[in-house]
């Protein structure tokens, strides 16, 4: 005979009936309740007079999974747009002008980059960039749909493990002033296509695997201010158009393969404080137009094959701080 009393047993029998009860109501509710949808007023307030937030809301829930990954994020159209994770709305009428993950700094994903994202026509930033701290990061393709975001300023994608080539469509970024893709796996060529973003200020590419030239056409740039290209395959020669980047303060091309000369052309970038070439295979003098750029605080030209005599007028660089001209053949 059980020693167990006969009320803990009808106790616990109760218990499991419950349970069970329970469940079947939350399943046959689950069935029977409409799933809501970007329309119903409930994401978007008012959604007859707000058609773009209703689209936005949309495009967002059709990209969640795959940009989610093993992750997670709350966009959901059971509560309003403006409280979803990474998402800024503003303007009017109201549109999400903001996805960056900065605002949300708990969150994890670990997806895809998806073409959805491409009909957020309003979206003026653009921030996917990966934290190897936390564990965020993202694989995949850049996708080329991300070329139809008119009125985007910013495009930071850098730090993740994405793959693939640049897509030429990013060239059609009218508006764009700053565009990070650096620190990925990304391949293939620089299209000149992004010679031209007529507003772009920063553009950094560093620390990838793209090969081929540098395009002359990167010397359309003219509000360009930051140009990092190091640490990726590169080949040919430095272009000499790149002296027409008025406005640039910070060139690093170092850490690839190019070869011929330092272009004398970069004499004319009077803005230009930082200069970076080394580890390549650059021949030739230093050129003494280095030498009359007033702004010029860190000069490296280490690990080349330079030849010929180090100017006596580098001592008129009265701002210089570093200068690396080790490891060449200078005499």
């Amino acid at each position: 005979m059980s020693s167990v009393p006969i009320g803990r047993k009808c106790s616990r029998s109760s218990k499991v009936g419950w349970i069970g009860s329970l469940s079947a109501l939350l399943l046959i509710t689950a069935w029977s309740s409409p799933v809501l949808a970007c329309d119903d007023g409930v994401a978007v307030p008012d959604p007859e007079n707000n058609p773009g937030l209703v689209a936005d809301c949309k495009a967002l829930l059709a990209a969640r999974d795959k940009l989610a990954g093993n992750g997670r994020l709350n966009w959901n159209a059971g509560f309003v747009i403006e409280a979803w994770n990474g998402i800024r709305v503003s303007g009017s009428p109201r549109r999400v002008t903001e996805l960056a993950f900065y605002l949300a700094p708990d969150v994890e994903i670990s997806g895809e980059i998806p073409a959805e994202l491409g009909q957020l026509s309003h979206l003026t930033n653009l921030d996917l960039s990966g934290s190897f701290v936390s564990g965020n990061f993202l694989t995949g393709e850049i996708p080329r749909e991300l070329g139809n975001l008119s009125h985007l300023k910013s495009l930071f994608l850098g730090e993740n493990q994405l793959t693939g080539p640049i897509p030429p469509e990013l060239g059609q970024l009218s508006q764009l002033e700053y565009m990070n893709l650096g620190v990925n796996q990304l391949t293939g060529p620089i299209p000149p296509e992004l010679g031209q973003l007529s507003h772009l200020e920063v553009l950094h590419l560093w620390t990838n695997n793209l090969t081929g030239e540098i395009p002359t056409e990167l010397g359309q740039l003219v509000r360009l201010r930051e140009l990092t290209l190091a640490g990726n395959v590169l080949t040919g020669t430095i272009p000499p158009e790149l002296g027409q980047l008025s406005e640039l303060g910070w060139l690093d091309i170092s850490n690839n393969r190019l070869m011929g000369i330092v272009p004398p052309e970069f004499g004319r970038l009077s803005r230009l404080g930082r200069l970076a070439l080394s580890n390549n295979r650059l021949t030739g003098d230093i050129p003494l137009e280095l030498t009359r750029l007033p702004r010029l605080g860190w000069l490296y030209l280490s690990y080349n094959q330079l030849t010929g005599e180090i100017p006596t007028e580098i001592g008129q660089l009265s701002r210089l701080g570093g200068l690396d001209l080790s490891n060449n053949r200078l005499t």
